[in-house]
């Protein structure tokens, strides 16, 4: 990832953490909340997210995703970056299994950066 891309991402994310609850659900009320191709919705940081990149939003998906339900992702757009978690599983001193999480950045795109995909004959 691009050092001015990161700078961005963290923008967006400070921005998100700066605002209240109430500020948050009044963003997702006004601008509805984002769902994924797969039919779940994001959380309310990450609806936040996606909104400050593109505030015309409305169903997001990652790439294979948008494959997988006959869609393509058009040429040159650009991602909208969100949050998700990962599992880490580590041995502590004993011996034993220990499980973390971290969070890393994911890319996905809104249905309007994508186009139907038509088999030709």
């Amino acid at each position: 990832m691009s050092p001015d891309k990161l700078t961005k991402i963290k923008a967006f994310q400070s921005q998100v953490k700066a605002m209240t609850d109430e500020q948050r659900e009044a963003m997702v009320t006004k601008y509805c909340a984002i769902i994924t191709v797969d039919a779940h919705a994001l959380s309310l940081k990450n609806t936040c997210l996606v909104l400050f990149q593109n505030p015309k939003a409305t169903v997001v998906g990652g790439f294979k995703q948008w494959l997988k339900a006959g869609r393509c992702v058009n040429k040159g757009e650009h991602a909208l970056n969100i949050c998700f978690p990962c599992a880490t599983k580590k041995e502590n001193e004993e011996g034993e299994e220990e499980e973390g999480m971290y969070f890393r950045f994911g890319n996905v795109f809104d249905i309007s950066q994508t186009s139907e995909i038509t088999k030709e004959d």
